[in-house]
């Protein structure tokens, strides 16, 4: 099947009406890989009407408007993906109606990309679907189950609840052309699953930390609606003052961090384990490690674990 083949916003109407195309899926393999494959295969010389355009009617990219849109977003949505992948190649297993899982993609000129501020997309990602949760959750009337399940971020991609994972953020580049490439921004958080069915000891989800929770189709709209404002007023505000809006990032991120303070265990690409205390975010988004020695690593990329105190 082609990636035209089934385009349902009436099953997300909140998030039909604020991005600029939609497909929702029963399922897929992948909806970061979809993105990409649907990327692959339109008009390159205008980034923001084949973004725009992705999944309108016949892949038309006349039916998105940049004047009256702002800034293009496509999303896909599904409620099973078959080969779900997470940062550093890793998979996970899911059922229908358990998780919420949906990719984002929006341009980004090239000088963000190519420059020092291309570490805080994924930070603004982190921060918009933080707010998001805030607002959905608020707005459903749902309470918080234990005092200390209130949500934050673990330094660089994960969403974190006490200690415990509640979803994360894959993010990934594909070039368009000389002024763009398109980030695509994939989004897996565990919304109705019970304790026995979460993949890892350390990890929880929206049904284990607040009640009542709308169904799964509303929920799982809704989050996305919020997210796709938040996400693309981030990004119009990046892009027009990098300098300005990362030095206000820094400062939010820092407030929101699980991570900041903590004991850590890096493992960084190169096969290289940094120890020590997360002391700080640097002003290109990385992460500043206060090690045993006495020696500051910082680190840019790689897996950052929490250990226990």
């Amino acid at each position: 099947m082609s990636y035209q083949d089934r385009v349902l916003p009436s099953q997300a109407p909140r998030t039909a009406a604020v991005v600029s195309s939609i497909k929702v899926m029963d399922s897929v393999d992948s909806t970061n890989s979809l993105l990409s494959r649907a990327l692959m295969l339109g008009d390159h010389s205008d980034a923001q009407a084949l973004i725009g355009g992705l999944f309108s009617e016949g892949h038309d990219v006349a039916a998105y408007s940049p004047s009256s849109d702002g800034l293009a977003m496509s999303l896909a949505t599904s409620d099973v993906q078959t080969q779900c992948r997470g940062r550093l190649g890793r998979s996970w297993s899911n059922r229908p109606g358990e998780s919420f899982m949906a990719s984002w993609a929006v341009p980004v000129p090239r000088p963000i990309l190519l420059g020092r501020h291309v570490g805080w997309l994924t930070m603004t990602a982190g921060l918009a679907l933080l707010e998001a949760l805030r607002d959905v959750l608020a707005e459903c009337g749902a309470r918080l189950l234990h005092e200390d399940s209130a949500i934050s971020l673990k330094w660089p991609n994960d969403l974190f609840i006490n200690g415990r994972k509640l979803g994360g953020i894959l993010s990934e580049m594909v070039e368009v052309n000389e002024q763009w490439s398109a980030v695509l921004f994939g989004v897996g958080i565990n919304m109705f699953m019970s304790r026995a069915d979460l993949p890892i000891d350390l990890a929880t989800s929206l049904q284990l930390e607040y009640a009542p929770l709308p169904g799964y189709e509303e929920l799982r709209d809704r989050i996305a609606a919020a997210a796709s404002v938040k996400l693309r007023d981030r990004l119009e505000h990046l892009y027009a003052d990098p300098d300005g809006v990362c030095h206000a990032l820094l400062i939010e991120l820092s407030r929101e961090s699980w991570t900041i303070g903590r004991s850590v265990k890096a493992n960084l690409a190169s096969g290289e384990v940094v120890l020590g205390r997360a002391l700080r975010i640097d002003d290109d988004a990385s992460l500043v490690v206060l090690c045993h020695d006495g020696v500051e690593r910082t680190v840019t990329t790689g897996d950052v674990g929490v250990l226990p105190e």
